[in-house]
Formats: structure tokens, C-alpha cells, sequence
């Protein structure tokens, strides 16, 4: 995979600006995280004739997840999820509905689990690393693609991901973050919520890592 050529996009949208993201090379495509915003990323499937080769989902919190049905309308392109994530992600509506007051989310059942604990994905032009990361949710993961990283909401520099959602645990987060300083300081870093950095940048702005980094 040509790394140099990957293109990666976001587009955020709802109540909590959650982050979604199209990752092209050539026509073939990648969805991240397919919130509210994946109503902004259909129209470029269709306009561009994108190919779907997957839908990649960090982890099963609803603002991540609610959009699944759009990009499904437009492609056949399955989704993944941890198997741990699978009933958060099927609890999306009763979620919504606690924390946002709206309509039930329509429901995408996975196509496919990411492996127990590490994996690597192939995906038409794309190798997808899987490194899980438990503690803000139980099936949270990290996916690489080439020189990006996508940390979903467990890492959301300069912070980590609540524990106090659905799914959290504290105690397990503290345990993954020696996991997480690993990653190559050259990354980039693209959050389930907010702006790029670099892994290196990330590790400055977040006490927990900062202080984990400089023990090591």
C-alpha cells in the first residue's frame, strides 16, 4: 500500500461533533466511524463511484455507529466491530435516547468481528492493523492504516477517553495505556472527536501519557 497516495478526510457532525472519516486510495474506500457525519460522506461515494471495501468502527458508543444505515443505502460494504462492542452497538437507540433525546437509530448488525485481541486486516488496497485498547469501552480499538492512526475516543488529546460511559472502565484504560505510548511518534493521530496531531504531540499534551512515556 502506497501510503503517500492515502487520502484521509473528516467530517464531524451531531450534538457531540463525533468524527467520521473517509480514507480513499484511488476509487476504493474505507469509512471510519460512521456517525451523523456519514450523511456528508454518502454524497461523495456516490458522486466520486467510490468502491466500499469496509466499514471500520472503533467502538460501539451510538455517535459513532448511528450513521452505519446511510453508508449501507449506498454500499454493501460489511462491518466491523470488536465482538465485545457488538451489544453496545446494538443498545444504540436506548443510548441515544438517554443522552440525546432523539429518534432510535436504525441498526447495522456486523458483518464481521475484529480478531480477540490484535489483527491485521487486508481490505481491497488497504492493510488495517487492529491493536485493541479496552477502557473506554470494552471493545475499543486503534486502527492503522499506513502512517494514520485512528484512536476513536480513547485517545482525544490532550485527554483520554471517559470511563464513565457505557463500557468504561477505568482501571482497564490505566492498564492500556502503556499499549498506547508504543505507537510510533510519526503517526497521525486522527480522533473520534476534534483536530489531527501526531502521536509524538499527543504523548506531550496528555499528562497520563507524558508522565507513562518518561518512566519508560
Amino acid at each position: 500500500m502506497a501510503t503517500t497516495d492515502l487520502l484521509v478526510e473528516r467530517f464531524s457532525g451531531g450534538r457531540w461533533r463525533s468524527n467520521c472519516y473517509l480514507v480513499t486510495l484511488g476509487r476504493q474506500a474505507l469509512v471510519i466511524d460512521p456517525g451523523q457525519a456519514a450523511s456528508e460522506v454518502t454524497p461523495l461515494i456516490e458522486s466520486r463511484g467510490l468502491e466500499v471495501v469496509a466499514v471500520l468502527c472503533t467502538h460501539g458508543h451510538f455517535d459513532h455507529v448511528e450513521g452505519a444505515h446511510l453508508i449501507r443505502e449506498v454500499s454493501p460494504a460489511p462491518l466491523y466491530i470488536h465482538a465485545a462492542d457488538d451489544q453496545l452497538m446494538r443498545s444504540a437507540s436506548l443510548y441515544r435516547k438517554l443522552f440525546d433525546g432523539t429518534e432510535p437509530v436504525p441498526h447495522v448488525p456486523a458483518d464481521a468481528h475484529y480478531e480477540a485481541d490484535d489483527g491485521e486486516l487486508a481490505l481491497g488496497p488497504f492493510s488495517v492493523t487492529i491493536t485493541h485498547i479496552p477502557g473506554h469501552t470494552e471493545g475499543g480499538v486503534f486502527l492503522t492504516v499506513g502512517d494514520d492512526l485512528f484512536t476513536g475516543d480513547t485517545l482525544l488529546p490532550p485527554k483520554l477517553g471517559r470511563t464513565d460511559l457505557p463500557g468504561g472502565d477505568a482501571a482497564v484504560l490505566e492498564r492500556s495505556l502503556p499499549r498506547i505510548v508504543r505507537f510510533a511518534p510519526e503517526l497521525r493521530v486522527h480522533p473520534g472527536h476534534g483536530q489531527p496531531t501526531t502521536m509524538a504531540q499527543a504523548v506531550a499534551d496528555t499528562p497520563q501519557l507524558q508522565a507513562l512515556a518518561e518512566s519508560v
